[in-house]
Order: C-alpha cells, then sequence, then structure tokens
C-alpha cells in the first residue's frame, strides 16, 4: 500500500509539472498579464497611439487570450451547477460571424470538421501541398466567451472615448458604463489569484500595477469575497458590456448601411437620367455596366454589415428609386434630384434602430409598421418568389410548419434576429409602462393600443359581430375607466375575456388549448397583482393593463398568420403546376435582364457563371457517357437472363487485405424499380440540357472550395442553401466511408471476414454516423473513435490513436492516393443515381460502386443525398429550361467550330 501510495505520488507530481510547462497554472497567466502593464491606472496617463500599440502587441493578446481562456474554464467548472448560467451565443455569433476561410492544421495536426461539413482547424493556419486541406468551407468555430480583443476594447473605452466613438448618444453612454464596472471586476480577480483571498494578505501585492486596487479593496471591504463568488460577479459584468457592445456595433453598422443604400439609390438615380429612354450607345452600355457593378459591391458590402435584410432594404430602395422616375415621368414631372437621399427622395429606406428609445416608439411602428405602396409591393414580391421557390422544391410543403418552426439561418443570424425582435417588444411595452406610472399617468400609448387591438378584430370577424365588438370594446367607456383612478379589474378582465372568446372562435381549434392555458396563467397573475393596496397598487394596475394587452395583441398576431397560412396552403396544388414554373420564370428573367427569347449572346453576358459551369459540363459528357454506358453493359450482361449468376460489375476493389464479393442488386426495392422490367433500360438523353444540368449539379457539390453566390450558377441563387447542404452531406460521406476503410483494414489484418466482418462494419458505421452530427466534431476525435471501435477486434495490441489520426488526416488529403480513390467512387455512385434514378440498374450501379471501398452500407445516404440533387436539377430544368437550351446549343457550336 506505501509503494502504490509513493508511486501516485510521483505520477502526480509528473503530471502537475508537465502541466506548468505545457498549459501554465492559472497564476502564472495572471502574472504574464500583469507584466503587460494593462490596467485602468496606467491607460488614462497613455496617448492614444501608444495605449493602442501595446493592447495590439502580440504578447499582450497572447497573454490576454491564454488568461481568458482558462478564466472562462474555471467558471465553467464552478457554475456547472447552476443551468441558470447566461446564453452569450446569440452575441457572440453577432460580433464574429461564421469564419469563411478554409481549413488549416495547428501545430499537432489535428483538423475539425465544421457545422457545414468542412474540416478546420482550431489555430487556423492553412495547409499548403500535399498538406491542403480537401475542402474550403465556411466554418463554425467554437466560440470563446471572452473574446481577448473584444475585452481589450474596455481599455480604450475607458481610456480615449473620444477616439472610439464618433458620437455620443446612449449606446456609447451605456458602454461607457458597462466598461467602466466591467474593469473593476476583472481586476478584483487578478488581485485575488496574484494575491490570494483577502483574509490570507501577509505581503505586498505580486504585482505594482494592481497594488493600489488591492488597498481599495481591503479598505470597502469589496475584496472580501470568494474566488468563485468574484467570477460570478465578473461574468455578470461581461454580460452586461458585451450586450451593450452588441448594441453599439449594430447601430453602427446601420449607420454605415444607411451611407451604402443611399449612394446606391444615387447611383440608380443618375443612371436612369443618363441612359433610360436614349439611344443604346457605347457610352450609355459602360455606364450602366459601371453602375451595376458598383451596386454589386455596395450590395456585398450590406450583405456583410447586416445580413439579408439589408439587402432588402436596399432592394426596396432602388425599387422606389425606379418607380419615382417612372410616374414622374408618366406625370410629366422632373425626375428625381440624383444627389438626394432616399428620405429626401421619400424612399423607404430608413436606418432600423435595433434597441430603439423606449419613450420613442409608437405602437403602430411595433405592431403593425406602415410602408408605401411600392415599398409593400417590392417586399411581397420578394418574399412571394422565395415561397413558391419552396413550393416547387418540396412536395410535401407546409406553410403553417415553415412559418412556427425555429430554423437557423444558413449564415446563423437567426438567434440574433429574434433575440433583437424580442428586445425592441421589451422596449415598447417598458415604455408604455413608463407612461401608465407617471405621475400625472400618459393613456395615450394604452388607449392607442386598445384601438388597435378593436380595429384588429373588426377586421377579422363577420359583419353580424361588429356592433356587439363596437360595443364592448368603447374605447371612450376604457379612457373613462382609466381616468377615474378606480383601478377596475373586473371590468379590465371581462374586457380580455371577451376579446379572448373572439380570438378562439376565429383562431385554429389546434391552438385552443395553448391559448387557454396561457389565458389561465395570465388571470391568476392578474389575480396577484390585483390583491396589493396602496401606492403599489396603482403600478400593479398600470402592470396588469400592459400584460393583458401584451396577450390578447399577440394571441391576435396568431391568428392572422394562421389565417394567411390557410390561404397560402390552399394554393399549393396550383403553385406547384405550371402556375409556380411560369412564375418563377417571369421573376428570373426581370431579376437578370434575360427574357426567354434572348440570343445567345444576351444569355452568355447576362448569365456569365451559368454559361462557364455548363461549357465546363460540355467538355466531360463524353466521359461520363462513356462510363455510364459501359457499367450499364456490365449490369445488363450479368443478369441471371443472360446466363449470369450475379448481378455485380468486373471492377477493381480497393486493396484492404482481404478480396470483397461484388454484388450489385439494390438492398431495397420501390414502385419505381417494379413498374420497370430488368432488361427495359432507362432512356438517358446526352444530348440534352437535361443531363449536362444534372451532371452540372454534382459537379458543383463536389467542389472543394465554399459554395457563395460569386461561384454558382446565376440559376441556382436562390437554391444556394439547398447545395450548400449538399455539400456537407457529400463531404460527410468522404469522411464516412475512408473511416470505414480503416477499420476495415485493421478488421481484416485481425483474420475477420464474413458476417462477422459486415456486422463490425454496421457497428462502426453506426457510431460514426451518430458521432458525424455534432457540429464541431474535429478529426483527432474521430480517429480516436476509429481507435476505440477497433479495440472491440480483441486485438493483443490495442490500436494506437495517434497512429489512426495521422491515418484518417493523410487519407483525407486531397492528393492522396485513398481519397482520390474515395471520392471518385462516391461521384460515380451519386451520377448513377442522379442519372439512371431509382429503378434496379441505377441502384445496382449505385450499390456496385460503393463495394470498390467497401461502404456498401452507406448505400441509403448516397441515394437520398443523389433523389435530393435530381430533385434539384429536375426543378431548375423546368423554371431555367429556356436559357439552357440557348446555353447548350451556343456550347455544341463552339465545339463542333472547334473541331
Amino acid at each position: 500500500m506505501k509503494k502504490y501510495g509513493e508511486r501516485l505520488c510521483r505520477k502526480l507530481t509528473r503530471c502537475w509539472r508537465q502541466f506548468r510547462r505545457s498549459r501554465r497554472t492559472t497564476l502564472m497567466l495572471a502574472q504574464d498579464f500583469a507584466a503587460c502593464n494593462v490596467s485602468r491606472q496606467s491607460i488614462l496617463s497613455l496617448p492614444f497611439e501608444e495605449l493602442a500599440g501595446r493592447i495590439t502587441s502580440p504578447t499582450t493578446l497572447r497573454s490576454v487570450k491564454a488568461l481568458l481562456a482558462r478564466i472562462e474554464s474555471r467558471f465553467m467548472l464552478s457554475s456547472a451547477s447552476h443551468p441558470n448560467i447566461s446564453k452569450i451565443d446569440h452575441l457572440l455569433n453577432r460580433i464574429f460571424p461564421p469564419n469563411k476561410r478554409g481549413p488549416s492544421r495547428n501545430g499537432h495536426g489535428t483538423m475539425r470538421t465544421s457545422v457545414n461539413g468542412s474540416i478546420d482547424s482550431p489555430r487556423g493556419r492553412n495547409l499548403s501541398g500535399r498538406k491542403a486541406t480537401f475542402c474550403q468551407r465556411p466554418v463554425m468555430k467554437e466560440r470563446e466567451r471572452y473574446p481577448a480583443r473584444v475585452f481589450l476594447c474596455a481599455y480604450m473605452i475607458i481610456g480615449h472615448p473620444e477616439a472610439v466613438f464618433s458620437s455620443r448618444g446612449d449606446h456609447e453612454s451605456t458602454l461607457s458604463e458597462a466598461a467602466s464596472k466591467l474593469l473593476p471586476e476583472f481586476e478584483k480577480l487578478i488581485t485575488i489569484i496574484l494575491d490570494g483571498p483577502p483574509s490570507t494578505y501577509v505581503t505586498e501585492p505580486s504585482s505594482p500595477s494592481f497594488g493600489d486596487q488591492s488597498k481599495a479593496l481591503d479598505a470597502d471591504g469589496s475584496g472580501n469575497k470568494p474566488f468563485s463568488a468574484q467570477l460570478a460577479e465578473f461574468d455578470a459584468a461581461w454580460c452586461s458590456y458585451l450586450y451593450h457592445f452588441v448594441a453599439w456595433k449594430v447601430q453602427d453598422a446601420h449607420v454605415l448601411e444607411e451611407d451604402l443604400i443611399r449612394v446606391a439609390y444615387q447611383l440608380e438615380l443618375s443612371m436612369i437620367q443618363k441612359c433610360d429612354g436614349a439611344d443604346v450607345t457605347h457610352d450609355n452600355q459602360a455606364i450602366q455596366k459601371q453602375v451595376l457593378e458598383d451596386q454589386k459591391l455596395l450590395r456585398e458590402r450590406i450583405l456583410h454589415l447586416t445580413g439579408t435584410e439589408g439587402v432588402s432594404r436596399l432592394e426596396r430602395a432602388l425599387f422606389e428609386a425606379r418607380n419615382q422616375c417612372s410616374e414622374a415621368r408618366k406625370n410629366g414631372h422632373p425626375l428625381p434630384s440624383p444627389f438626394g437621399s432616399p428620405q429626401k427622395a421619400k424612399s423607404p429606406v430608413q436606418s432600423p434602430r435595433a434597441f430603439p428609445d423606449r419613450s420613442s416608439l409608437d405602437p403602430k411602428e411595433l405592431l403593425s409598421p406602415q410602408e408605401t405602396p411600392a415599398v409593400a409591393q417590392a417586399a411581397k414580391y420578394l418574399d412571394n418568389e422565395k415561397l413558391v421557390n419552396e413550393m416547387l422544391h418540396e412536395p410535401d410543403y407546409n406553410f403553417t410548419d415553415s412559418k412556427y418552426c425555429e430554423k437557423e439561418n444558413s449564415d446563423g443570424m437567426g438567434e440574433m434576429h429574434a433575440h433583437i425582435r424580442r428586445i425592441m417588444e421589451d422596449a415598447f411595452w417598458d415604455g408604455v409602462l413608463e407612461g401608465l406610472e407617471k405621475v400625472p399617468p400618459d393613456y395615450k400609448r394604452i388607449i392607442g393600443l386598445m384601438q388597435e387591438l378593436k380595429q384588429e378584430l373588426t377586421n377579422l370577424v363577420p359583419d353580424g359581430w361588429k356592433q356587439e365588438l363596437n360595443e364592448s370594446l368603447d374605447e371612450q367607456i376604457f379612457l373613462q375607466v382609466l381616468e377615474s383612478s378606480s383601478q377596475d379589474y373586473d371590468y379590465f378582465r371581462r374586457l380580455l375575456d371577451y376579446a379572448l372568446d373572439i380570438v378562439l372562435k376565429l383562431g385554429a381549434p389546434a391552438r385552443d388549448d395553448d391559448a387557454k392555458t396561457s389565458h389561465c396563467s395570465l388571470v391568476q397573475e392578474l389575480s396577484q397583482i390585483s390583491s396589493e393596496m396602496g401606492e403599489k397598487s396603482r403600478k400593479s394596475f398600470a402592470l396588469a393593463l400592459v400584460k393583458g394587452l401584451r396577450f390578447i395583441l399577440e394571441q391576435v398576431q396568431i391568428v392572422k398568420a394562421d389565417i394567411s397560412a390557410a390561404r397560402i396552403q390552399a394554393l399549393i396544388p396550383v403553385i406547384q403546376g405550371s402556375a409556380g414554373v411560369e412564375y418563377l420564370q417571369r421573376a428570373f428573367s426581370k431579376r437578370f435582364s434575360v427574357p426567354a427569347g434572348s440570343i445567345d449572346g444576351s444569355c452568355n453576358s447576362q448569365l456569365p457563371k451559368t454559361a462557364q459551369w455548363l461549357a465546363e459540363v460540355e467538355l466531360n459528357v463524353e466521359e461520363s457517357k462513356k462510363e455510364i454506358e459501359d457499367s450499364r453493359s456490365a449490369f445488363r450482361a450479368s443478369i441471371p437472363g443472360n446466363n449470369r449468376t450475379s448481378a455485380g460489375f468486373p471492377l477493381s476493389t480497393m486493396r484492404t487485405g482481404g478480396g470483397m464479393a461484388i454484388v450489385g442488386v439494390p438492398a431495397t426495392t420501390t414502385a419505381e424499380d417494379t413498374s420497370r422490367g430488368v432488361g427495359e433500360p432507362c432512356a438517358l438523353k446526352w444530348h440534352s440540357y437535361e443531363a449536362r444540368v444534372q451532371l452540372g449539379v454534382l459537379n458543383i457539390i463536389s467542389r472543394t472550395q465554399a459554395l457563395t453566390e460569386d461561384n454558382v450558377p446565376e440559376t441556382f441563387h436562390m437554391n444556394l442553401h439547398r447545395l450548400r447542404k449538399a455539400q456537407n452531406e457529400y463531404q460527410r460521406l468522404l469522411i464516412l466511408t475512408t473511416g470505414l476503410l480503416l477499420l476495415r483494414q485493421n478488421a481484416v489484418a485481425e483474420g475477420m471476414s464474413g458476417t462477422k466482418l459486415d456486422e463490425f462494419l454496421k457497428m462502426g458505421k453506426d457510431r460514426l454516423d451518430d458521432k458525424l452530427k455534432n457540429e464541431m466534431i474535429s478529426l483527432p476525435k474521430v480517429g480516436d473513435i476509429l481507435a476505440d471501435i477497433s479495440l472491440s477486434l480483441n486485438s493483443a495490441v490495442a490500436t494506437n490513436s495517434e497512429l489512426m489520426i495521422r491515418m484518417l488526416v493523410r487519407s483525407l488529403s486531397p492528393d492522396d492516393a485513398v481519397f482520390k480513390r474515395v471520392s471518385s467512387v462516391i461521384h460515380s455512385a451519386l451520377k448513377a443515381r442522379i442519372l439512371l434514378g431509382k429503378g434496379r440498374e441505377g441502384g445496382a450501379l449505385v450499390n456496385a460502386a460503393l463495394q470498390r471501398v467497401g461502404a456498401s452500407c452507406l448505400e441509403g445516404a448516397v441515394v437520398d443525398l443523389g433523389s435530393n440533387l435530381a430533385r434539384l436539377a429536375s426543378v431548375s430544368c423546368l423554371i431555367h429550361g429556356p436559357w439552357y437550351t440557348l446555353l447548350v446549343s451556343s456550347n455544341q457550336h463552339s465545339m463542333e467550330t472547334t473541331d
């Protein structure tokens, strides 16, 4: 026992020394930060240039980042038992949008798959040569709770606010106040780390920079907190600071967005005045081209600043500019001045306030924003186009589900937008409550809300109900009750009950239970509020008014949404027919200025990326044709009707230590399989544009770079999110297949074969598939899982985890033979599924292709991905067929001329 204790002691000592060398202790990290001489006292005496240089120096950034990362880990450990930890991921995502750099490798050779299915490195250094990554995907890195640069901004804000802020408004003032509260809490925490808890102070402080602070802590008693309590205080101050920092950044982004929209607006008006209605000359064409390029750059900048909502506001401004010129020309008025701003020219663009002033919000601003008819028409047009596109691509599309199910946006901003919307709503209702609590109370806004409620219900109810509604919701009586100061809870509760009864009659029956439950909770809350007396009772009645009206108005909005959803749901069968296709054709023609009857040259110039894409596909059509037709011939020659005993293909297998039988019959059959006989071939029109679009879609998702609007054909801009999702699944299949190859190699080396080998690979596939659902799993983690699965082989020597990781990373390098083999097989399998469908012939080719690398267990996933791509290509051919016909004919004519 004594020997065991001594051995354990030596092991602990060795581990501690290794930790001190590799990761360093919290005290060491705090001492490194203190050596940077960045504190509240020091920054006040430094000029701006020197302070900026000190804060942005690599030493400071490295020290602060390491210290904050350690503080975060300590905070997470100390808060593990408290589930109410503040969630700030939405704020961090707002500051740091998803990184669009390609994957990279760190010093330990570790890589990880991102939420999009790509592979990235925690440290962001790019690979090159043989070590280059096989894909360039937008990566969603794991967010640090305390980003170093954002934290160091607090010192700049305190030290030189005049240099940081371009103006001093409410956002700047609140951010300065939050920064002034954050830094003392942080420096108290550093003092505790450096000098220990207050009760243990027996020596002078370790750092001169924090000496004055230490004395202040002892003097006012604020330092008599344990480390965990001070850690919680720092985190609370950080959350407040981060919130106000994001509010400030959002405001700045919207101000810049307004300036950019004004520039685009002026360019549009100037171009219309110069070129519209004039003869088509070389100068006019040059002006139009330059303006379109400038507006494209502005659109990209706005997209980066405020996302798709900002781009939508830009499109509305441009639409309004064109509409103004059209109406001015129609009425014989002079055209608007191109040197004005959208506001002066009655543009719809206003600087959106993500965090509005409570006192300045109008009830209609939140509940029913008023827009000009032209703006409403432009917004409706854009939304309708997206809606019709979704209906055509999703046969079982359900409008209600899409409206009420929370879905993240592709750029990750959905949660932030919802959070901003909640903040705006809370700010509005807080403003209403403040008005009621004034002495004397301000009833203007609450009466406006009652009128709003009455108007909303009047627009919804049948004519026979309107008289009773007007009598029950009489705003004059309501005002008299308020001004009497009687605090008549019974009268207010009767109003709420009546309004809710109407809502239940109009709304969907499926929502009745939820509405009734929420109403009961509200009634109980109002009963508790009404029991309070005195001065507090007046404020409680105001609170009850606000809560009750907010609840009813929210229910009315849900009813209106349900009614709209029901109407649109009834139109889905019509839209999914020829009407939807024709609508999207007109929208596409208008957006890219390419009528369906355009000549070849116009089509090539207006759709350059689509033309280039189809030209690249044209070069490989013959190769794809030979590959597919040879495989089909082999399949037809191997079926029993031709005296063959197997339905496989004479294709080589990948060397993994053992032979593999080739089986070409798919595991399952479908209605399409049975409708076509085994000997009936699937007709392929290799000279048609449909075949080229099908092959081209596959080429797009198998690219190594991230997909954006800049590198996909114009015909797929509306479905960029579908292409990205397909590319993610394609890359996931590459990782799964490579992992199964490594598992097969280990299993065959251990002598496993037959049924046991199949069962082992199926178990490995299930475990890998489950783990790869994790958005941020890293390649080292995948390698560890593969090593753990290999342990079940009962080998005498356990598989080395580091060796497995190195093999996996090497096999996923683009220049590696294994990667080329795997990607070729997945590409061939998908090609067979897209071109030949779900019939026996297509299924046999898919299965045979996957058997080359022993991945037949992935047939279901490949078939699903191929089905999605086939659907995407099919719908695109329906919508963009006229333009594809012109471009393909032009490409074929060019090749014939060259030959």
